[in-house]
């Protein structure tokens, strides 16, 4: 647990090219089933991330390039997924 949160890694552990929906997707419905409030995922350029979580219902996911923007899409689009 970081800082009282608690935090999950669905990642991949190693650098090998992956299939990134099949890590996507469960982050996705975990927040979406509130299992885990928000999420950070990381990709490419986080276009194709952020489709994959959004088909989700219930997700928020924007794609995010610094803090301000982070910071934006949650106070202004209640992203739950960045």
């Amino acid at each position: 647990s970081e800082a009282g949160h608690n935090v999950v890694d669905f990642g991949a552990h190693s650098e090998a090219v992956v299939d990134y929906p099949t890590f996507i997707r469960p982050v996705a419905l975990a927040v979406a089933k509130g299992d885990v409030e928000k999420a950070v995922i990381f990709g490419g350029s986080g276009n194709g991330e952020a489709i994959v979580a959004n088909r989700v219902p219930g997700v928020r996911c924007a794609v995010c390039w610094n803090m301000e923007t982070a910071r934006l899409a949650a106070q202004h689009n209640d992203a739950n997924i960045i």
